[in-house]
């Protein structure tokens, strides 16, 4: 047995039972501490992560007496509280606690804390702070384009390579720069549309080139797809339906190859929007680059709640942060040409359409426990020195909280070993 949980919450229960399962570990759940001591004696787990308060023995009773079993030396026992007092950790860490956590729980931390102390055989150990961690990457992602339309600033496309295979997530200008890399030896290439607009779709015309060399184009994404057939036949005239065929992506998982799975989920933003999931051997990449998060001053629904869990335990989460926190409390609609020089004339008490800032990016990211955050989308009108000011806020925040969360801005030429 590796990890053994004991809390009356079942929903923090299973967020650690999740991420157990998902660094490859046998889990066992409990709602309770009734026979907490016994069931550890049996089940001889690695490591046991309890609650203070439920019923049966509380955590710092449970705790101290597995340390005090000499047959017990080897499990190490992490405490989870809603209790926020450093009263309760002085006491946890006393009795024996490898580390504690209050709630909500930090899962990021949680997960490299996990993944410290029981390690899976031939795995290295994450390092703090790190994406890998000293772990050879799964797959890799490059940014090409990451920004809203300026003369110099390239529009939305990544390129996420699986050895000799590749997936392209959105089409802008930014696919110019990837078509000037190396042809993938596979010739099967996924182009993934989050969105039907002009910054999504403006490079086709650049796959000319790979087309007429062989390469075979599967274009996907939301909604009708007739459109965006016309759009493409209309910027490469004379391709034929044997080089590009079009799918229509519904929420769920799809597979582009037996061992990458896509999952797609509805954004919130205008019109059909959707955030892509790419998982492959257990690493994962989250692209969300149109969304607008609900902040605490807006009607709530479940929709935060579902990313979260849709990005949930992702190594890297891509995710729209079109405005800094200060232009985006104003809550103005603008116009996707508007420079940042006239975001402080923007009317007040209206609503972006469709697009979030850092700190609300920064809570999803922490919610759902991912790795490393990549700020994407900046308004291209930020200088440099506002996307350094929000990076720096940013960082200091994580900091503060003790987060490991990782957090950057994309940049085009950007990769990103996953």
């Amino acid at each position: 047995m590796d990890l053994m949980i004991f809390d009356d919450d079942t929903y923090a229960g299973e967020l650690i039972a999740t991420i157990g399962e998902d660094e490859g570990l046998s889990v066992e759940k409990h709602l309770d501490g009734v026979g907490a001591l016994e069931k550890v004696r049996l089940g001889r787990p690695r490591l046991v992560v309890t609650d203070i308060m439920m019923p049966g023995m509380d955590g710092i009773s449970l705790c101290r007496a597995v340390r005090a079993d000499p047959a017990l030396a080897s499990t190490q026992v992490v405490v989870c509280s809603g209790k926020q007092f450093e009263e309760d950790r002085q006491r946890a860490l006393a009795a024996g606690a490898s580390a504690y956590f209050t709630k909500p729980l930090d899962l990021a931390r949680l997960r490299e804390t996990i993944a410290r102390l029981v390690p899976r055989p031939g795995i290295a150990v994450p390092e703090t702070g790190g994406v890998q961690g000293g772990r050879l990457p799964a797959f890799t992602a490059r940014v090409w384009g990451c920004r809203s339309p300026a003369p110099d600033a390239a529009s939305y496309c990544v390129g996420v390579e699986f050895g000799s295979r590749l997936a392209l997530l959105d089409a802008g200008t930014g696919l110019t720069g990837a078509m000037g890399a190396a042809r993938p030896q596979d010739a099967q290439i996924w182009l993934l549309l989050s969105r039907h607009h002009s910054d999504h779709m403006a490079g086709f015309a650049a796959l000319d080139s790979w087309l007429r060399a062989g390469c075979v184009l599967r274009v996907a994404g939301p909604g009708d797809m007739t459109e965006v057939g016309f759009i493409f036949v209309r910027s490469l005239p004379g391709t034929s339906a044997q080089q590009v065929q079009f799918y229509q992506l519904c929420e769920g998982p799809f597979q582009l190859w037996p061992d990458v799975t896509l999952t797609a989920l509805l954004a919130n933003h205008p019109g059909a929007t959707m955030a892509f999931r790419i998982d492959h051997r257990g690493r994962s990449l989250v692209y969300c680059p149109n969304n607008e998060l609900e902040g605490p001053d807006d009607v709530q629904t479940d929709f935060n709640e579902k990313l979260a869990r849709f990005a949930r335990g992702t190594d890297v989460l891509l995710h729209d942060a079109r405005f800094s926190d200060e232009d985006f409390s104003r809550r103005a609609v603008l116009e996707p040409s508007a420079p940042a020089a006239d975001l402080t004339a923007a009317p007040e008490g209206r609503r972006y359409q469709g697009h979030s800032c850092p700190s609300l990016a920064m809570d999803l990211a922490l919610k759902a426990g991912a790795r490393r955050l990549v700020l994407f989308g900046l308004e291209a009108g930020y200088p440099a020195a506002e996307v350094e000011r929000i990076l720096k806020s940013g960082r200091a925040r994580l900091r503060e909280s003790r987060s490991t969360l990782q957090l950057d801005a994309a940049t085009a030429g950007m990769v990103l070993e996953i």
